[in-house]
């Protein structure tokens, strides 16, 4: 075991034995470890040579990342509009700062290929459907906005993921298996705002889950892998 500065570190090796003792403490210190980066960072391991294997928590990098963005999406110019009209919509108006960063990135002039609108990037079925006169306006976007989320998450036992996969890949395609549709551009949005909205959570929603093959090799071993 091994103690660095600004890292804390354990090593392994493949010719190394432990006595009970050892071997007790060597799982605590991990165990240390594992909590210490819950905290401050993330563990990571590298192999170098001699079969060591290098167990390391690194700090701080992502957590200023993760501080300077909830920085930027908080000094947003439409945050008196968005706090009021999520209030009153009873949303969470950091989900909905969340939500117009990745969209538009607050660009209430915004236009995407697909023709959505505005700061919440309305298609024209909901500029419809609210009765929205200017999808350009900030206060009728963002209310057509939080209202339509709002009804998402009725119809998705308030589901936050599953809304938001609704909202970007529509309401037909979730509800159909109640799951993040397999489309690589709506995995992607729905991870990009959740990492915002929870930084402190690995938010990682697979774009395929593949199917998993066991193998009887001659020797007796098990063989686990995705080729059938």
């Amino acid at each position: 075991m091994q103690h660095k500065n600004m890292k804390h570190c354990i090593k392994i090796s493949g010719n190394m034995y432990f006595d009970h003792h050892a071997l007790i403490i060597a799982i605590i210190f991990m165990i240390t470890i594992v909590v210490i980066s819950d905290i401050d960072g993330q563990i990571k391991s590298k192999q170098s040579d001699g079969n060591t294997v290098e167990y390391y928590n690194t700090r701080g990098k992502k957590k200023i990342e993760n501080n300077s963005q909830q920085k930027d999406i908080l000094n947003n110019p439409y945050d008196s509009l968005i706090v009021t009209i999520a209030n009153k919509e009873n949303i969470d108006p950091h989900l909905i700062r969340c939500i117009i960063k990745i969209e538009s990135n607050f660009n209430k002039d915004a236009v995407s290929v697909a023709g959505a609108m505005g700061l919440m990037q309305l298609m024209q079925d909901i500029v419809q459907a609210y009765n929205v006169d200017d999808p350009f306006n900030p206060e009728q976007n963002i209310k057509a906005g939080v209202k339509h989320f709002k009804s998402l998450l009725a119809l998705l036992n308030n589901d936050i993921v599953l809304a938001l996969a609704a909202y970007h890949a529509g309401i037909g395609r979730v509800k159909k298996n109640m799951t993040v549709p397999n489309i690589s551009s709506t995995i992607e949005y729905v991870n990009a705002v959740m990492k915002l909205y929870k930084p402190q959570k690995n938010n990682n929603y697979t774009k395929k889950i593949e199917k998993l093959y066991l193998q009887m090799l001659p020797d007796g071993t098990i063989n686990i892998t995705t080729i059938k």
